[in-house]
């Protein structure tokens, strides 16, 4: 039949619309070539590579997601360049705290090489730096990462250094490392060679560090890219101007060409695919531009594309403050909308990209451990060292310690912190907080500020409450509990490094070792870390704080914030007691505080050791704005959404004003109300001009020179204005400020001032509503006995928002850990293993699941509650599931029966809130136990798992019936919901990124309609909802199943999968492992109800053929892709041929693990009625083939193979739903059947009526069956 064209597409549009295949935002040309953009989007999860192209409609996709196991980060960050072939992405990522840290910042980032078409992923054995221009990719396929050494990190004080290492994408190999005295920044390869940017020239690097002058500069320049005509395009500063420059990169020192320019943070250079570069911003052209090099118009995008076809910002239609603005910069996993240009037309539109949406299929790659991880590493033999069984390390250096259940700590509202911040500030912190508050187990009541009173300043006044909250922002996100436990929820202290990896040193291989003698112990919302360590383990000149105020300040966050407070208030006093003041020095204003931040982050080089550091002291090099590894071109810091993802690019000081500026965003919203000036011009001059610290009077830095560090210890740090030498004549980056300045006039009022939202008149703000936890025993059924997983003297904390008694109950048993060790008897496995308020009894604990044995299997925690009594007889297993912090598909518990016998049922977590899931009816012959380990089949490190309470219900006797649904769609209830969200259980009907669950078992579906004889007035689902005890009742049918999801792989004796007469082998779906390996078959299984075999003959195929692709065509005269024969041949051949096979073999398997087992095989309904002639898309002549498939082959097929396996000895019985379907399929009245949907998984499905009828069709079939 004829099927316009337009007709087509909007039925396409109807069918394949939502979330089966992304809806284009632009027409795509026929001829468009693979024009990409490429995306880092970080969170808590992991730093995310998106792509979007101009072939696939700028739908974007995740091509991998990077992060490492055990790590805890409010945010992933990152950089990336791709390479000339546009084939590979040069990745480095690091959580965002390291930026905070000098050492980290300078060579503390993680790398890796990312195949964009496929999404594999290459950790590369090389760290480095986390400033902007690292890693620098080239015209081919090598990049160059920076490594860094700044007078800042250095032990003793001495001058900076770089290390550049060439990185081969294609093999995924570096090479030989090669040390530049001084600081270069901005390498990227180039014709066979190195080239850089030193202080006042573009440079060729040689092997042996050597630095070959290419072009004089006016600054340090930026934004190097490599062209394929052997040339270099760089960004030059001119004052205010920004030049866009081009020089041969073979050859010696020559004059640069002028290509454009244009105000400095309003132009910018990109990297096209093979050698091309695109000029973006405010440009005038100042000469013909080579072949290789165009522009893109408009303003500067954060990113463009491949060919320069399209640009990506952050949504110019969010404002600051906006919800908009706060959805960019969440931590949480959500969508992010972007402004796209298409450079053709000039038209722009929204897009939206969100982590995890169409993931590659290797995107479990990104989460491996980095090779420099010690947990890389497998070692020697496991054997050799014993498991351990406490989660908290008694071995840490920190005082405070994580996964210790008497040390719970609240995730404050950004509410709270910034209520007890302006409290703080003005010394009205001094609440009572009383003995054992939020069962902290303190002895007695203290008061914030009693505890730690806040300084006076030099010379009078106060901090401005927006300068300490953004201290705070910077520091911790504004949470004093782990980042895992959303506002209002208990979980672990925030503690930096706990574990004390060696991150900080130059040997390579140690970095994620666990030494807790290097531990950081930053503790909180302020991240405090002098005197948080235990007696013993102190640092030099460190004074430890009494265990009363370690205590405090690590569950309390307003204590930890009065704790924080003076620290800051002392870096105002040392830096005011040196002279070194910003304007008129009254502390009102935000600005005269740029001085103290400086040294809150990277410290005062004191005066009386000038002459050591050849006469230099005062604030340190790398927070200078002038400092060559931030870009000269960047904007205020937090004016764009996008900012916070890369603050890489700004020192401490402009981040924290940035901060103050425009508040932070968090899962609750804007983080606080933001700071003011009485005009945009004025707040846009508190972030100082990159000269602003920079003269040859006052710290030896000249912006008119460019000078390459050299001397041993800064060898490898980016050229620049610094000119300082040491004693050995070699300029050391000891540019260390030390005078009074002004760069916004704060006397004359052009300086930014605080909003202090909460006078003395508040009191303290609520606690935050995230998932209440289960406090009673609500949901058990009757005569249930409950293990936790933590004793019964773990008290839940209470708050008024969080109300949770002790209505739980006696605890019947114990829990216990096993932690696996490496094979130095470290426990690396505790290091992912994490305490949260959530679930039962207001207490789960949780980690990620790994693959069996991967690294050797280290990282596997092993979880067992035991009954204290013993059961002999007939009892229900019960597993709740917290609603947070619960994710696996593949729960693999391990029931022990008593006698030595066991049970593996698997269950999926992601319910999303609390419940209680049946594991089935099992007789017991001693004390239980229940065993739960985080190794998974689909183990990748990204799917939480947790251990929450367990029960049974001892029976009276065994339950007459155990049923079992397994099959396809038209079994898990596929479209019989009113309402998704409500009808379909919930852990079936996910989509949130990597997990992804579209089972669509409803609570609607048949087989919960059926009846037993033994019970006839009331339904399987009703009864097993009320916890009926003579009926065990299991429900694993799964939506577009066939017959090789169900067969069994993991639990064959040989662990191999078994292959169907399709050529298929048996493996489950959505994340789940096949309906047999979950083990709810045994000998004690009396029915099994399914329907299969309609994806087996490419039911949706068909289908689709009919609705589109046929042509002038009756779809059964065309041709399905693979097949040489029209539909009306190789339909009917393939479901008497292998698809019988198929389903025969499926059956077979079924009575091996049911031996004692009924089966009934449900076939399928008459689709159409009156020739289907409603159906857009489906001919009259073609509707009547269609339902013949399904009365006279499928039907036939489906009793054939069950009568002759019920005549084999195998207790088959086929239903046939045909009848009940008479005069209501599709085009019928009533319609019990859907037609098109916009949701194209239930078009062509019974409604809620058809699942009524298919009961009906079960329920006469069961009775045949004697049942």
């Amino acid at each position: 039949m004829l099927r316009p064209a337009m007709l087509i597409l909007s039925v396409m549009s109807l069918v394949l619309g939502g979330a089966a295949v992304p809806a284009r935002a632009e027409p795509v040309r026929a001829d468009a070539e693979a024009d990409v953009v490429v995306l880092g989007q970080g969170d808590q999860d992991g730093f995310h590579l998106l792509a979007a192209s101009e072939q696939d409609g700028y739908a974007w996709r995740t091509v991998a997601s990077l992060s490492e196991p055990g790590v805890e980060t409010d945010r992933w960050i990152g950089n990336v360049c791709v390479t000339g072939s546009g084939d590979r992405a040069v990745v480095v990522y690091a959580p965002r705290a390291w930026t905070n840290s000098p050492v980290l910042a300078e060579r503390g980032g993680l790398t890796a090489v990312v195949d964009l078409a496929t999404g594999a992923v290459d950790k590369v054995p090389v760290r480095s730096s986390l400033a902007y221009f690292s890693p620098g990719c080239g015209a081919g396929e090598q990049a160059v990462i920076t490594q860094s050494r700044g007078e800042d990190d250095s032990a003793d004080g001495s001058a900076a250094r770089t290390r550049l290492v060439t990185v081969d994408t294609v093999r995924g190999t570096a090479s030989e490392p090669v040390d530049v005295a001084g600081q270069i920044t901005s390498a990227v390869p180039a014709s066979g060679r190195i080239v850089a940017a030193a202080a006042g020239r573009l440079v060729a690097v040689r092997p042996d560090g050597r630095l070959d002058t290419l072009a004089r500069t006016a600054s340090t320049p930026s934004r190097i890219t490599p062209d394929q005509a052997g040339g270099v395009v760089y960004l030059d500063a001119a004052g205010e101007r920004g030049e866009i420059r081009r020089v041969p990169a073979t050859g010696a020192l020559q004059r640069s060409t002028l290509l454009a320019d244009g105000p400095l943070r309003s132009v910018d250079v990109r990297s096209g695919a093979h050698g091309s570069v695109q000029l973006t911003g405010s440009l005038t052209r100042r000469a013909a531009l080579p072949s290789a090099v165009r522009v893109v118009d408009g303003t500067v995008p954060l990113a463009t594309s491949s060919l320069g076809g399209f640009s990506i910002d952050a949504d110019r239609t969010a404002t600051p403050g906006s919800a908009a603005w706060t959805a960019q910069l969440t931590r949480a996993t959500a969508a992010t909308t972007y402004t796209a240009r298409v450079a053709s037309t000039g038209r722009t539109f929204r897009t939206t990209a969100r982590p995890g949406e169409r993931p590659s299929a290797r995107i479990a790659e990104g989460s491996a451990p980095h090779p420099l991880s010690g947990l890389a590493r497998t070692g020697g033999a496991l054997t050799a060292v014993a498991a351990d069984t406490d989660p908290v390390d008694a071995d840490a250096t920190c005082a405070i310690p994580r996964n210790d259940p008497d040390t719970q700590v609240e995730q404050p509202t950004p509410r709270q912190v910034e209520w007890a911040a302006d409290q703080a500030v003005v010394g009205n912190l001094t609440l009572t907080r009383e003995a054992n508050w939020h069962q902290a187990h303190m002895s007695s009541s203290w008061s914030p500020q009693g505890l730690f009173p806040r300084l006076e300043l030099t010379g009078g006044g106060r901090v401005p409450v927006q300068i300490f909250l953004g201290v705070m922002s910077q520091e911790s996100n504004l949470w004093q509990a782990s980042g895992h436990s959303l506002p209002g929820v208990p979980g672990n202290p925030l503690i930096g490094n706990y574990y004390g990896r060696d991150i900080y040193d130059e040997d390579e291989s140690n970095d994620w070792d666990i030494d807790f003698s290097e531990a950081d112990c930053g503790y909180g919302v302020t991240q405090i870390t002098d005197g948080m360590r235990k007696p013993g383990h102190l640092r030099p000149d460190e004074v430890a704080l009494t265990p009363f105020q370690q205590r405090a300040a690590a569950v309390d966050y307003a204590t930890n914030i009065a704790a924080g407070l003076r620290i800051l208030q002392d870096k105002w006093n040392q830096t005011r007691a040196v002279g070194i003041v910003h304007s008129n020095g009254d502390p009102q204003h935000l600005e005269n505080w740029f001085f103290a931040v400086w040294a809150y982050n990277s410290g005062l080089h004191p005066q009386s050791k000038a002459a050591e550091n050849d006469g230099a002291w005062g604030l340190g090099w790398l927070n200078n704005p002038v400092n060559p590894r931030y870009p000269v071109n960047r904007g205020f810091f937090g004016a764009n959404g996008s900012d916070a993802a890369n603050p890489g690019k700004w020192p401490y000081p402009e981040k924290v004003i940035g901060f103050a500026a425009y508040s932070i965003a968090t899962s609750d919203g804007p983080g606080f109300r933001a700071a003011w000036w009485t005009s945009n011009g004025n707040r846009d001059k508190a972030k100082p001009s990159i000269g602003t610290f920079c003269t040859v009077a006052g710290n030896h830095c000249d912006l008119s020179g460019q000078y390459t560090p050299n001397a041993d210890e800064v060898l490898g740090e980016k050229a620049g204005p610094c000119s300082h030498l040491n004693q050995y004549l070699q300029y050391d980056l000891k540019c260390w400020w030390h005078s009074p300045v002004t760069f916004n006039d704060c006397a004359g009022g052009a300086c930014g001032h605080e909003l202090l939202r909460f006078d003395a008149t508040y009191g303290e703000q609520p606690d935050g509503i995230n998932s209440t936890p289960h406090c009673d025993r609500s949901g058990l059924p009757a005569g249930s006995v409950v293990v936790d997983d933590v004793p019964a003297t773990v008290a839940p904390i209470q708050t008024g928002q969080r109300p949770c008694g002790a209505n739980f109950g006696p605890n019947a048993g114990t829990f216990a850990f096993e932690f696996a060790a490496d094979y130095q008897g470290r426990y690396p496995s505790k290091v992912d293993t994490h305490q949260i308020g959530v679930g039962f009894g207001g207490h789960a604990w949780f980690t990620h699941t790994v693959a069996p044995y991967n690294l050797g299997g280290k990282l596997k925690v092993t979880g067992t509650w035991t009954f204290t009594n013993a059961y002999t007889g007939w009892a229900r297993v019960l597993v709740h599931m917290p609603d947070v912090g619960a994710h696996t598909q593949q729960a693999a518990y391990a029931i022990g029966l008593g006698d030595g016998r066991v049970k593996t049922r698997y269950a999926l977590q992601n319910t999303q809130h609390n419940d209680w899931k049946s594991l089935g009816v099992m007789q017991f012959a001693g004390r239980p136990t229940i065993r739960l380990s985080n190794e998974t089949w689909d183990g990748t490190g990204d799917d939480d798992i947790a251990w929450d309470a367990v029960a049974i219900q001892p029976l009276a006797a065994k339950p007459a019936d155990f049923v079992v649904a397994l099959g396809d769609s038209y079994t898990s209830g596929e479209g019989a919901a009113d309402t998704a969200s409500l009808d379909y259980y919930r852990e079936s009907n996910v989509d949130e990124g990597h997990v992804r669950n579209k089972c669509h078992r409803s609570k609607l579906s048949w087989p919960r309609k059926a009846v037993l004889a033994d019970n006839a007035n009331e339904q399987l689902g009703t009864r097993a909802d009320r916890w009926d005890n003579t009926l065990d009742f299991q429900f694993h049918a799964c939506s577009i199943a066939e017959t090789f999801n169900i067969n069994p792989r993991h639990s064959n004796d040989d662990g191999q999968p078994i292959e169907n007469a399709l050529g298929k082998w048996s493996g489950g779906q959505w994340g789940e492992v096949s309906q047999i390996d979950k083990g709810y078959l045994d000998e004690n299984t009396t029915l099994v109800m399914l329907s299969i075999g309609g994806n087996d003959a490419r039911f949706k195929d068909v289908i689709m053929e009919c609705l589109f692709w046929a042509g002038l065509k009756a779809c059964q005269d065309a041709h399905l892709s693979g097949e040489s024969d029209p539909l009306s041949v190789s339909v009917p051949r393939s479901i008497n041929g292998p698809v019988k096979a198929s389903i025969t073999q499926t059956l077979q398997e079924i009575h091996k693990r049911a031996p004692n087992a009924k089966i009934m095989l449900m076939g399928y309904p008459r689709l159409f009625e009156n020739d289907g002639q409603c159906v857009i898309g489906i001919g009259t002549d073609e509707a009547p083939w269609i339902n013949q498939m399904s009365t006279d082959v499928v039907a036939p097929m489906m009793k054939g193979v069950a009568d002759d396996l019920r005549a084999a000895g195998t207790p088959v019985y086929f239903g046939n739903p045909t009848s009940y379907f008479t005069g209501q399929a599709i085009c019928g009245s009533p319609e019990t059947i859907h037609g098109i949907r916009s949701d194209v998984n239930e078009s062509f499905h019974p409604k809620l009526a058809g699942t009524t009828h298919y009961a009906d069709a079960a329920n006469a079939t069961l009775r045949q069956m004697g049942l």
